[in-house]
């Protein structure tokens, strides 16, 4: 797919509403409705299917500000990503005290802390800011017997990449007056990119998660073999691990020019069910 590019822009539909579109070429789209944010209303995400996915991924914002919230719906009691509006943006533990009985904290910037990463808004480029990026390996879609998830209209199914590539969702704020933006796929992109949801924040900014596949870079490959072997934290030693709890873990790290990755692991990954991973989700 290398040389190739597709726009995202946004149009107003007097019969639909505000839209998201993603133009393949400039007869070629396809259209997605940007909602009103609503914390009852939530963009809801996975990959793969019930009893064979990923975690399932919450992003919901207020009706009265422009914080935007991400956390895995299975992790309500760990950890999850915070995008204030005045531009301190920070991935912290969800629970008051840092101290938990299921998690044993191997590291931490700092043990008094609740907040594991922070970070300040990065400046928009025609409008448009990239958050952080979610990588989720296609060895780390797993079976979770008897998942009560269950097929639904409001939760976004993502197919399973092949094995050795990755589902890459990538999350945006872009301002109300933004330009459209090309998107060039690189070499190692092996699917189109489509737009998983989209809401209009109270002032008037729009969140937006795009996902497409691709192959992890060496350097992605070297920095995700890095946090699966230095793990933050571990599970409590009577901590329950069978597949069926469907735990997984977040781990993360940081380039050069301060963008944010994320990884959606499994305790049990195909390749090696002993691997040591960042951050466990009951």
């Amino acid at each position: 797919m290398e040389d190739q590019c597709a726009v995202i822009a946004f149009q107003d539909s007097p019969v639909s509403g505000s839209l998201v579109r993603v133009y393949k070429t400039p007869d070629i789209y396809r259209d997605t409705l940007i909602g009103r944010a609503r914390p009852d209303k939530p963009i809801k995400f996975a990959v793969g299917s019930p009893n064979l996915r990923s975690g399932l991924w919450r992003i919901w914002s207020t009706k009265k500000s422009d914080d935007v919230y991400v956390k895995a719906m299975s992790e309500e009691s760990f950890t999850k990503i915070s995008l204030h509006e005045s531009g301190d943006w920070r991935h912290q533990i969800a629970f008051e005290r840092t101290a938990h009985p299921k998690v044993h904290w191997v590291r931490r910037p700092d043990p008094s802390s609740r907040v594991l990463d922070a970070w300040t808004r990065p400046a928009p480029v025609n409008g448009w800011i990239e958050a952080f990026t979610l990588l989720i390996p296609s060895e780390d879609i797993v079976h979770v017997p008897n998942d009560p998830t269950k097929l639904s209209d409001v939760t976004r199914w993502i197919t399973q990449p092949p094995a050795g590539e990755c589902s890459e969702f990538r999350f945006f704020l872009v301002e109300s007056t933004a330009s459209a933006r090309p998107f060039r796929y690189t070499s190692r992109t092996t699917g189109l990119i489509t737009v998983v949801g989209a809401y209009r924040l109270h002032g008037g900014n729009i969140f937006l998660v795009t996902h497409n596949r691709t192959k992890l870079s060496t350097n992605e490959e070297q920095k995700l073999n890095d946090l699966r072997c230095n793990p933050i934290c571990a599970p409590a030693p009577d901590f329950p691990l069978h597949p069926s709890t469907g735990p997984r873990s977040i781990a993360w790290t940081t380039y050069e020019d301060g963008h944010r990755v994320y990884f959606d692991l499994a305790l049990f990954p195909h390749r090696n069910e002993e691997a040591v991973l960042a951050h466990v989700i009951s």
